[in-house]
């Protein structure tokens, strides 16, 4: 089953906040982490990140989709509607 854009765009928020809360994390507890901790967990908030994005852009292009759809819906039904000369 396809995603939706509105399930697109909430994972896209929940990736965010993850990598958000991540990012709280590490800075709360830098002086307890050691610099490889630090650093894998940074790795982890920007893949959080591109996820999110990535979401976003589905998104969109499902968004713009569903704009596109009705426009081409109706192009074809005024070109069958149109009575040809030869008649």
């Amino acid at each position: 089953m396809p995603i939706s854009k509105d399930q697109a765009r909430e994972l896209a928020k929940t990736f965010r906040d993850l990598s958000n809360q991540l990012g709280d994390f590490r800075f709360k507890n830098w002086s307890n982490l050691s610099t490889g901790q630090r650093q894998s967990i940074e790795d982890a908030e920007w893949t959080l990140l591109n996820y999110s994005s990535d979401f976003i852009t589905t998104a969109v292009g499902i968004a713009l989709n569903d704009m596109q759809t009705p426009r081409l819906r109706r192009r074809r039904s005024s070109r069958q509607s149109v009575p040809s000369e030869t008649s």
